[in-house]
């Protein structure tokens, strides 16, 4: 209570978050990663996407009991930094795939500010670390996986991690403890490098607006880091049935026009943060 009564104090006299959360080292990551990822640092658009929430105070931020999923986390810092401001929130979950060493690394960061933290964080059972394959909802159903919400009872934590032996797929389906919760709100930050996020991110997204009861996917994306690419994902997350709005806080600039598709050899990145819904037909 002292907590929650803390952070609505700290949201309504505007003083700034608390930037507390540790990430280990890159020797660690060395250590943990099997294959090249991107989850080895804290990214600016992560950054430029907790700006806009502690700015703009969405009602799922202030809201008692909130349900956050993090798509993609990476180091984990995104979430935990949530978690570590917003003591009302019930649960914040970050999730990564099993490949290349990613869920080890999540759940090595998350531990690093659980059991090695010089103070409290956030209340105990708050943050949860989960695998979430995004192959798994490639089709229009998401059927690719046998799963239910009664199968969310499932204890098996100590079986996310990679398999060094290689007796474990690292493709496990649909991860029936992320179908247990109605989320409030999804979020994530540059999640696409590739053709397969490209592909994949609308479907999963898709999936949790339709089956979950969640409001909206809060994205930051780096524009024009790969034009190209941005162009197939605005047609994925179209042909997904996903609408796709940039906010900005009050008093933000408003963004420049953009130019003409394909028309400058480098244009000028910025990030962008999107409001991801699904299109009324769809919902």
């Amino acid at each position: 209570a002292a907590r929650a009564r803390e952070a609505v104090s700290r949201m309504a006299d505007r003083e700034p978050w608390r930037d507390v959360v540790k990430i280990c080292d890159n020797f660690e990551y060395m250590e943990i990663a099997t294959a090249a990822t991107t989850g080895g640092h804290v990214w600016p658009a992560a950054r430029r996407l907790l700006e806009y929430v502690e700015a703009a105070r969405p009602p799922w931020a202030v809201r008692r009991g909130a349900r956050i999923l993090e798509l993609g986390a990476g180091t984990g810092w995104m979430g935990m930094t949530l978690a570590a401001n917003l003591p009302s929130a019930d649960r914040v979950c970050v999730t990564e795939t099993r490949a290349g060493g990613a869920l080890k690394w999540l759940r090595r960061n998350v531990a690093r500010n659980e059991d090695g933290a010089e103070e409290v964080l956030w209340r105990p059972g708050v943050v949860h670390v989960e695998a979430c394959d995004w192959t798994a909802y490639r089709d229009e159903d998401g059927t690719d996986a046998s799963t239910s919400k009664d199968d969310a009872s499932r204890d098996d934590d100590d079986n996310d991690d990679d398999d060094p032996t290689g007796s474990t797929p690292l493709s496990a389906g649909i991860n029936p403890r992320l179908e247990a919760i109605e989320w409030d709100v999804i979020v994530g930050s540059d999640l696409v490098y590739d053709d397969d996020g490209v592909r994949y991110l609308p479907r999963v997204v898709r999936h949790f607006l339709r089956n979950n009861n969640s409001r909206h996917f809060l994205y930051a994306h780096t524009k024009y880091r790969y034009e190209l690419r941005d162009m197939a994902l605005w047609r994925e997350f179209h042909e997904c049935g996903l609408d796709v709005e940039e906010v900005r806080e009050d008093g933000a600039p408003s963004p420049p026009s953009p130019p003409e598709p394909l028309t400058q050899l480098f244009p000028e990145k910025r990030i962008a943060v999107l409001r991801i819904t699904l299109r009324e037909e769809d919902e």
